[in-house]
């Protein structure tokens, strides 16, 4: 009796542990069964498209059911979308297939909005489910379209300010972006109140500029030099006007050189035999690639995956006879090339006034000949590179940094020499300013203005930097009139020092003007694999997320600027367009700046915009505030700062 009570409690037992152990189990199918019927009721709403893929991870399923949604969404697109494609149909219903492939590649998962994604199953017998709603494919093809037209309003507005090769790139890019668009035939945009047609305005207005844009020889110099026979001083302009930002190509007879980047119109082409032939070949640069990559990942990944849009106008066949020259005088013309100030006429379509037409007048030189004296020993030092010759004209200092800047880069004036600015600033005679070509490794070229500072007294060259474009010299040369004569003046030799100071890697100036409480935000643009692109952002710039912003201290910042500076053959910083605000009552003589700044080095280049606190009333500039971002701040809210 005892031995069949004991079996009935085993058997208790393990029928009570087979219903514990069965209710994961059911509780589990009853999920399976769930989620089974979910996914059903997706597939049969036609709302939706989805994929569904096995793998060994949940990972790898994933992967798999991403494709599989993609082919999905991409027979909606040419089902939905073909009748703007008429072009690409023409070859049949596999090209149109194989260009919305190609097309539907450049998007990814982040310009998706509310994917839904399901997973069932273990591993190693994973499962996915992924599905998105069709509105939501529209309004990823929407959002690109709207960064094709913000695109556009950035060039048209460049354009206005005469930043040509800055509209230039805005049309391209907003051109490559349309191209992949579904609808991207018959997208339109508002212009001057009326709709156009996007890509019929994009090539029109990309071909004119191309057109339009001029390239001229102003010498040529038979040199015989390491790797150098002939140097040609080239000019460029549009619509009669110097260019600036401008970047191109040529043929040396092997192959083609370049990125060249132009200053003020000019720039230098170097060849390395007397070609036989009367002509070379340019191109001019239209597509910005690099730039591309480091602004925004999307569309970088747009133009890896593409067919690029070609422009035959783009192609310029440069005669090597000095009579090409825009504006010489062997050649006549109706308008000769001017300096423009980037005021854009609306009336003629082209800038006339001069730089010079509403700036404060500098301070001119009682006795220029002493300072012309020596710029002239100093012009033929450098062109015969006897560059220790020069020392008896600069002090210790001056000297110092005329070597570092001779060591920066091979270096070559650009001919010919226009007639050299005298300016007084004190106690010192500014020399504005001799252009040289500054030549790297890979063919990286740039060129720069040189501006030497003497000492009045001792008529010695104590410094030296690169001068500010002209338009951002014109930007302070035309400020509030109400101004103190030397702030001016203060503020283009902060600048030039500043800028300079990253080219000649001098950690000591730069360590110097800041102050030890500044507030300093650095941004870094990261750089991702093609197929991580995500959702892109209004343009210009990437999406917060593709930059890396980082606060430091002055401490921090010194040792970040060490580190840069030693991994580095060359930096290349460039200001362009400069706004500036002056504080007023207890704050009169501190001044917030927004300044366009190009930064360029051999492993790394950005776009973007830098603002500085600066207090201009000690003896050195103080940096108060200095804070990097990728756009613009269209209300200049750094106007704030002078509150601070």
């Amino acid at each position: 009796m005892q031995k069949v009570m004991m079996l009935r409690k085993t058997d208790i037992f393990i029928c009570t542990l087979a219903v514990l152990l069965m209710l994961p189990l059911c509780n589990v199918m009853a999920q399976s069964k769930e989620i089974r019927k979910k996914i059903e009721s997706i597939k049969e709403n036609r709302a939706y498209k989805y994929g569904e893929g096995s793998g060994t991870t949940f990972d790898e399923a994933y992967k798999f059911a991403l494709e599989k949604m993609m082919e999905s969404i991409n027979v909606f697109v040419a089902s939905t979308y073909s009748l703007s494609q008429k072009n690409v149909t023409k070859g049949g219903s596999n090209d149109f297939r194989e260009h919305a492939d190609s097309n539907l590649s450049t998007y990814s998962m982040g310009t998706l909005q509310d994917v839904g994604r399901i997973e069932y199953g273990e591993e190693p017998e994973a499962n996915v489910f992924v599905y998105v709603s069709e509105n939501s494919v529209r309004k990823m093809f929407d959002t690109r379209l709207a960064k094709v037209r913000s695109l556009i309003s950035y060039g048209l507005k460049d354009e206005e300010r005469f930043r040509v090769a800055d509209a230039l790139r805005y049309y391209t890019w907003a051109l490559c972006l349309l191209q992949t668009l579904p609808m991207g035939d018959t997208a339109t945009f508002v212009h001057n109140g009326q709709d156009e047609m996007a890509k019929v305005w994009l090539h029109g207005k990309i071909n004119s500029i191309l057109a339009d844009s001029k390239i001229g020889v102003v010498s040529v110099e038979d040199v015989d030099e390491p790797g150098v026979k002939r140097r040609v001083y080239l000019q460029l302009s549009y619509h009669d006007q110097l260019v600036d930002n401008f970047a191109f190509s040529f043929h040396n007879g092997m192959r083609y050189i370049g990125p060249v980047y132009v200053s003020d119109g000019r720039a230098v082409a170097e060849f390395s035999e007397r070609l036989s032939s009367d002509e070379f070949d340019v191109k001019i640069e239209y597509l910005f690639r690099s730039q591309a990559q480091t602004l925004d990942q999307e569309l970088a990944l747009v133009m890896e995956n593409i067919d690029l849009p070609k422009f035959s106008a783009a192609l310029k066949h440069v005669g090597f006879k000095q009579e090409n020259a825009l504006g010489s005088r062997k050649k006549k013309r109706s308008v000769a090339v001017k300096e423009t100030d980037g005021i854009l006429l609306k009336e003629t379509g082209m800038t006339l006034a001069s730089l010079e037409t509403n700036r404060v007048a500098l301070e001119t030189v009682s006795d220029p000949q002493p300072y012309k004296a020596v710029m002239a020993e100093i012009i033929e030092i450098v062109r015969n590179k006897d560059y220790a010759a020069a020392r008896e004209f600069f002090t210790e200092s001056g000297y110092a940094m005329f070597d570092t800047l001779i060591r920066n880069g091979n270096v070559t004036l650009l001919e010919p020499i226009d007639s050299l600015r005298l300016v007084k600033y004190g106690e010192t005679v500014i020399c504005r300013k001799l252009p040289m070509q500054f030549k790297f490794r890979n063919n990286r070229q740039f060129v720069n203005d040189v501006v030497f500072r003497f000492n009045a007294e001792t008529k010695k060259i104590e410094s030296l930097a690169f001068a500010l474009t002209r338009r951002s010299e014109n930007d302070i040369l035309t400020a509030d009139k109400k101004w103190k004569e030397d702030w001016r003046m203060d503020l283009i030799c902060f600048l030039e020092d500043y800028q300079t100071a990253y080219a000649l890697k001098r950690i000591d100036y730069l360590e110097s003007i800041f102050s030890d409480d500044a507030l300093i935000v650095t941004g870094t643009v990261l750089k991702h694999k093609a197929n991580s692109a995500g959702a892109g952002s209004d343009l210009p710039g990437a999406s917060f997320e593709e930059v890396r912003y980082t606060k430091y201290t002055k401490d921090e910042f010194i040792r970040k600027l060490h580190y840069s500076f030693d991994s580095k053959e060359y930096i290349n910083l460039r200001f362009n367009d400069t706004e500036v605000v002056k504080g007023s009552g207890p704050r009169d003589g501190i001044f917030a700046m927004q300044i366009s700044q190009d930064y360029y080095s051999n492993n790394y280049g950005d776009t973007g915009y830098l603002t500085l606190l600066v207090d201009l009333r000690e003896e050195l500039p103080v940096i108060k505030v200095r804070v990097w971002q990728q756009r613009k701040d269209p209300e200049f809210t750094a106007r704030a700062l002078l509150n601070r």
